[in-house]
């Protein structure tokens, strides 16, 4: 079922914003001047970033794959 143009958007500013987020999260992990403490709690929040961007990319694959197999058959087009 595809989604809307409205969720579409919100989820790729979702995103932009997260990739962005962990960018910021690696540079503040590269300072030497943080504690101990505010480096795993950066850390926390970067593995908690990844997992919500690999979920959202693993979507978008199957996504790309249901309308690809579809176009294909609609095509009546040979996969290579």
């Amino acid at each position: 079922m595809p989604r809307s143009k409205k969720n579409t958007k919100k989820e790729q500013v979702d995103f932009d914003t997260s990739i962005n987020r962990l960018k910021d999260i690696v540079k503040m992990l590269e300072d030497e001047n943080i504690s101990i403490e505010q480096g795993l709690t950066l850390f926390k929040e970067g593995c908690d970033i990844i997992k919500k961007l690999k979920k959202y990319l693993q979507e978008a694959k199957q996504t790309v794959e249901i309308y690809s197999a579809d176009i294909i058959k609609e095509l009546d087009i040979e996969e290579f």
